[in-house]
């Protein structure tokens, strides 16, 4: 197996994750380490999880036996079936999600509009919403995570994001601009700093005399 189809991190509490780029590599690994009778744990492929869709306008009092035998009559095999619930009342919603063993004929159940006793909408899952933040490495100020900088040794050639000066952004020091000193730690930003010293003017500018 070639070098670069996997990658290797080392964990806490001396675990070690591999993670494999393609199916082929995966399988591999798993045979070897499953032959040493090694602890372990993984995830299914794609090609093997659930295929996961949402139904709608559903009241939850209905009987689930009667979807499921009336999706296994239409070509499909459920396996799992619930009703989703209010994270803060947990009071049921007419909202369900179905797991489908895979197969050619998943994307079907969109089609389907009515089942025993209502009528019915089919709905993908729709994804967990992440706000997209570009990374800025803490050694050199760059476009990258911090564990992916090239600078792995401690070195004296660093730079801060937040103030361009020779020391890395979680370094705990004073910070002199215009003769104002503002104490500088892991949570403070430049926007803070300029914001002090917006007040730090204010409070010390003498009133203009007409």
């Amino acid at each position: 197996m070639a070098k670069g189809e996997y990658e290797i991190k080392i964990l806490q509490s001396k675990r070690v994750k591999i993670q494999a780029k393609s199916p082929e590599p995966y399988s591999t690994i798993y045979k070897k380490i499953k032959s040493r009778n090694t602890e372990f744990y993984t995830y299914n492929t794609k090609q093997e999880r659930s295929f996961r869709v949402v139904l709608k306008c559903i009241h939850h009092s209905k009987d689930i036996d009667l979807w499921k035998e009336a999706l296994e009559d239409l070509g499909h095999k459920p396996t799992n079936i619930w009703n989703v619930k209010n994270y803060k009342t947990k009071q049921p919603l007419p909202i369900y999600f179905i797991d489908l063993q895979p197969d050619i004929n998943n994307k079907d159940i969109y089609t389907i509009k009515l089942l025993p006793g209502c009528r019915i909408e089919v709905e993908t899952l729709r994804p967990k919403r992440t706000i997209p933040q570009k990374p800025n490495c803490v050694k050199c100020a760059g476009p990258h995570h911090t564990s992916k900088c090239s600078k792995k040794e401690r070195s004296d050639e660093v730079k801060c994001v937040l103030c361009d000066e020779n020391h890395p952004a979680n370094y705990k020091i004073k910070v002199t601009k215009d003769k104002i000193s503002y104490p500088l730690s892991q949570k403070t930003t430049a926007s803070q700093i300029s914001l002090s010293k917006t007040k730090y003017q204010t409070r010390n500018s003498k009133p203009i005399q007409k």
